[in-house]
């Protein structure tokens, strides 16, 4: 499957040719051109709402580096009720998005999105200025390996800018080798 450079000019009929390949293959790679603006963004969401394709391409705006807040919210209302985990996984996972879009996916049932908000959370809350108190807390909240999202989210503390050289330096030892080299990292780079 080849992919396929998204830019305003790009036809309908030639993004719902490739995605019928797409689902024929497996495989769906849809790319935007870096030198869509927000507005480019907004009027490409227009052009292409209510498409097979939509999620799929709204998943490739709220990636693109010029996706806002904004950008999201009129995605929400382009898909309104066919929204699919894909796409919200997305949003929420973007690093771009609001407290109140991610309020809206609290009641999802899907695992994977539960999962994705508390990482979401998580970012948010590790921007503030946190005790050491509380890092510890969540160090020892997040101990149980036998909860999958628990690893990720000692990694996001490591990975932290405000993470402390106390708590960076215990996480430094920690038994998956991706969080104690980031923890390493941040502590050298901090």
């Amino acid at each position: 499957m080849s992919s396929i450079e998204i830019t305003l000019d790009t036809q309908i009929s030639k993004l719902r040719s490739h995605y019928r390949q797409g689902i024929k293959d497996g495989f769906i790679d849809i790319t935007l051109s870096n030198d869509l603006t927000e507005r480019d963004l907004l009027m490409l969401i227009e052009k292409h709402k209510g498409q097979s394709y939509s999620n799929y391409l709204y998943e490739a705006v709220v990636e693109h580096k010029n996706s806002t807040v904004f950008v999201h919210e009129v995605i929400l209302n382009a898909v309104g009720t066919r929204i699919d985990n894909s796409l919200i996984n997305s949003i929420i996972t973007s690093g771009k998005t609001s407290i109140e879009i991610l309020d809206k996916f609290r009641n999802n049932p899907s695992k994977s999105v539960q999962e994705h908000l508390e990482l979401a959370y998580l970012n948010i809350r590790l921007k503030s200025k946190l005790s050491i108190e509380e890092y510890k807390e969540m160090l020892d909240m997040y101990s149980n390996d036998d909860i999958n999202s628990n690893q990720d989210k000692r990694y996001l503390i490591a990975s932290a800018k405000n993470t402390p050289k106390e708590i960076l330096d215990i996480l430094s030892n920690d038994h998956y080798d991706h969080i104690s080299k980031m923890a390493k990292i941040n502590v050298k780079q901090g």
